[in-house]
């Protein structure tokens, strides 16, 4: 199960790389980029890059299937 716990570790086994409190990992394909921000609680997608957030709450750390949802976005995006 995924935690706030072991989010950070969880992440790092998957590439991401630390810039202070802050996780990030780039995708070449789509140019787009997912972050965390520890110090905030915020799981940040690729808005910018034409993901489109249907629902807000999914974007922090207040429930751990948030954690799931932006692990799954994390396995789509390397498809």
């Amino acid at each position: 199960m995924i935690t706030q716990d072991n989010f950070k570790s969880f992440l790092l086994s998957l590439g991401f790389e630390q810039n202070g409190d802050v996780l990030s990992k780039h995708f070449l394909h789509t140019e787009g980029m997912l972050k965390v921000d520890f110090n905030k609680k915020q799981l940040i997608y690729p808005e910018d890059h034409g993901l489109i957030i249907n629902e807000r709450q999914t974007c922090n750390f207040s429930q751990n299937e948030n954690f799931v949802v932006f692990e799954c976005v994390h396995r789509l995006l390397l498809i």
